[in-house]
């Protein structure tokens, strides 16, 4: 009867942790950027983490659907940039690694990714906790910037500002024109 109590125990202490996190990093790569992307969700913290490897431009994203912020580490440029979730035109959380199954599957013309543009405040946040501790984790140590988004005649006023464009995988494009530099 204990072995049989240890060995359920031992079995949940080792695979509840795997069937909270659906990691589908399979990848996929943007023929013309060379891009390799990853996602990873956990669904009992209601988060999903992209990656995107691409050299110079590369960048992993936290989207944490409870606290309502997506957070992006720059990594060129040793910084975080973090932005309310557009609700309608953010993917669900379950959409993610669909995505990414479908993309890898066909080679079908798909439609153009959803667009938000954010304009990057240079102020520094100073206390990353109230935006929950994956993207609290994700930012730790490094200079993090609020970006607010853009929307109706102020799209275009941006102007010859640097954009980083954050393709998350493909479905989703957010265009983060910031005063510092990338």
């Amino acid at each position: 009867m204990k072995l049989t109590i240890v060995t359920a125990v031992l079995l949940g202490v080792f695979f509840a942790p795997s069937l909270a996190l659906q990691d589908v990093n399979v990848g996929q790569t943007d023929s013309d950027r060379k891009a390799h992307q990853g996602v990873s969700v956990d669904h009992d913290k209601n988060v999903a983490i992209v990656t995107s490897n691409n050299g110079q431009r590369s960048w992993v994203s936290v989207l944490d659907y409870k606290t309502g912020f997506v957070a992006t580490r720059i990594l060129a440029t040793k910084s975080c940039v973090l932005a309310k979730m557009n609700k309608d035109v953010m993917p669900a959380i379950d959409a993610l690694p669909k995505a990414l199954d479908e993309m890898k599957k066909s080679e079908v013309q798909r439609p153009p990714p959803n667009e938000v543009r954010y304009t990057v405040s240079e102020k520094k946040i100073q206390d990353l906790t109230q935006y929950g501790e994956d993207i609290a984790a994700l930012c730790h140590g490094l200079p993090a910037y609020e970006a607010y988004e853009i929307q109706g005649e102020n799209f275009f006023s941006v102007g010859a500002r640097a954009c980083l464009n954050v393709n998350i995988l493909f479905i989703l494009r957010l265009d983060l024109c910031l005063g510092i530099s990338v």
